[in-house]
């Protein structure tokens, strides 16, 4: 990580030295779709998208109409509630979610795009192709968080107990939640549409596709259908992410024609 920012730097400062006039800073915020396949031993599958938030900023460079940023985001994620029917074990969607600051992340893009001036400058299109590093913010092992819900109490027992060996009554489901590993690597495209103010600022609005090289979290999930039979299964964030965000951007000088 450490090399990535020093090669980062160190070719800021080469572009810098012939001109500061590509230089800007930028913010975005939003929502994004997390992607979550949940199967059971039975093999019934469902999928899933949760909804949460993404905010974060960066420094950019422009040279003509290509444009290198480096930012900083931080992504939360949350799991979707999943219900089964405890005599089919065909699972369907529940309302809510659950989650921690360990599920979350905080996110390292390095982004290449192309700016595609129209409307006498003042409106703007820039597609974009980032690398993604995504690092946990609550890694550990073993799980990270666990929850029981039907016949079951919240924190009725302890995270740290070994799933197979819990004493779940029928008709009860439970959960632990692991990070799959620290970090996370994947690719992102994006499509921005804003509008340009006197070739200093931008305003836009921003489409984004991410996906991780690996899945970034599982819920290790148990349903007791009866007194003798239980279900095991996962329900996996995938890496998958759809992002709608609204960003700005400021150069310090009017950028170079």
């Amino acid at each position: 990580m450490k090399k990535i920012h020093l090669t980062f730097l160190m070719a800021l400062v080469v572009f810098t030295a012939n001109s500061q006039t590509g230089l800007y800073l930028g913010g975005e915020a939003g929502v994004k779709w997390d992607h979550f396949f949940y199967v059971n031993s039975k093999g019934y599958s469902l999928g899933q998208y949760t909804i949460d938030g993404s905010w974060g900023g960066y420094l950019g460079y422009k040279r003509k109409s290509y444009t290198f940023e480096a930012g900083f985001y931080g992504y939360s994620t949350a799991i979707p509630d999943i219900y089964i029917d405890y005599n089919t074990t065909v699972p369907y969607k529940g309302m809510g979610v659950n989650g921690s600051s360990g599920m979350d992340s905080w996110v390292i893009p390095f982004s290449f795009g192309y700016d595609i001036p129209f409307g006498n400058d003042h409106f703007f299109v820039k597609p974009d192709v980032s690398f993604l590093i995504y690092k946990a913010r609550g890694y550990r092992e073993g799980p990270i968080g666990c929850w029981g819900k039907d016949n079951l109490i919240d924190d009725w027992w302890s995270c740290g107990e070994p799933i197979d060996g819990l004493d779940i009554p029928p008709g009860g489901s439970v959960g632990y939640v692991y990070r799959t590993q620290k970090v996370n690597t994947g690719l992102g495209v994006s499509l921005s549409l804003g509008w340009r103010i006197k070739k200093r600022a931008d305003i836009y609005l921003k489409g984004s596709y991410n996906s991780t090289f690996s899945p970034v979290l599982y819920d290790n999930i148990a349903h007791q259908l009866n007194s003798d039979e239980r279900v095991s299964a996962t329900n996996t964030f995938t890496g998958d992410s759809f992002l709608f965000q609204f960003g700005f951007r400021f150069y310090f000088k009017k950028p170079k024609e």
